[in-house]
């Protein structure tokens, strides 16, 4: 691509300027790559976006919708086993806004979203061998249970793509915070602040997806449900740091970011 063309697509109106700031980074599945010049960009020649952003809402709307059973699952099962969810402890907690500067000194929610990121580890590990397994009993499940391979799929999908993310967005968030502090006059929200958006809603979309792999994955139930509590005293103690995160908009997100809050 020469440089006029790309000038061009920078400029085209059809695109948000900025857009790209604050995504996940997962062009495939994103709703929003009609208005993105750096998809665009990167897909020149790769057809519709528009349909593409189509197919795209209604998964996430979808998976959205497991988000509620996430919750009711956790809540069930905190009980059930006595675990608090509302006490945010301590490997979520400690030094809530200090980033370290080397990896070997992390704490804190940094700390946490690395632990998460191993546990998720070990069990996608076992995943080849536990869905070669179901798929060969699909079509029998499918009609006693419900269960559609491709949603099993996605979950996984979903998990593999956030399991490092929700660390990398998390660090960039504290440090910008700590770079911003000094700015106390600027009341709109900064970098740190749009970043932490898209931690809570890594975090919420894995959430979702670890429930729908709670039915098939009926030997890691427990296991589940422990990444889930990290997973909800992570997102607690990222609210309470980052408290206009969870309400804010991205920019060129503001429809999708609406919806989800309401």
């Amino acid at each position: 691509m020469d440089k006029d063309c790309l000038k061009k697509l920078v400029d085209d109106p059809r695109f948000i300027p900025g857009i790209y700031n604050y995504c996940d980074r997962w062009c495939e599945r994103c709703p929003k790559t009609a208005q993105c010049a750096v998809f665009a960009i990167q897909a020149e020649h790769g057809g519709n976006p528009e349909v593409h952003d189509l197919h795209n809402t209604k998964f996430w709307q979808n998976l959205g919708e497991t988000l509620s059973v996430a919750m009711e699952l956790l809540k069930e099962s905190a009980e059930r086993f006595g675990v608090g969810l509302d006490s945010i402890k301590d490997d979520c907690s400690t030094a809530p806004h200090e980033v370290p500067d080397e990896p070997a000194e992390e704490g804190g929610m940094c700390l946490a979203a690395k632990v998460y990121a191993q546990r998720v580890g070990d069990i996608l590990d076992a995943l080849p061998q536990l869905f070669g397994e179901w798929e060969a009993l699909a079509p029998s499940l499918e009609g006693e249970m419900g269960i559609n391979s491709e949603s099993w799929r996605e979950a996984r999908d979903v998990i593999a793509w956030y399991q490092h993310l929700i660390y990398i967005k998390l660090r960039r968030a504290l440090e910008s915070e700590r770079e911003e502090r000094p700015e106390t006059d600027d009341e709109q929200p900064g970098d740190s602040v749009h970043t932490a958006k898209v931690v809570l809603i890594a975090i919420d979309r894995s959430m979702a997806a670890w429930a729908r792999l709670r039915k098939l994955l009926r030997s890691h139930e427990d296991d589940i449900f422990d990444i889930l509590v990290r997973l909800d005293r992570l997102r607690r103690t990222v609210e309470a740091a980052f408290p206009p995160a969870r309400t804010c908009l991205r920019p060129g997100f503001e429809d999708l970011d609406r919806n989800s809050a309401g």
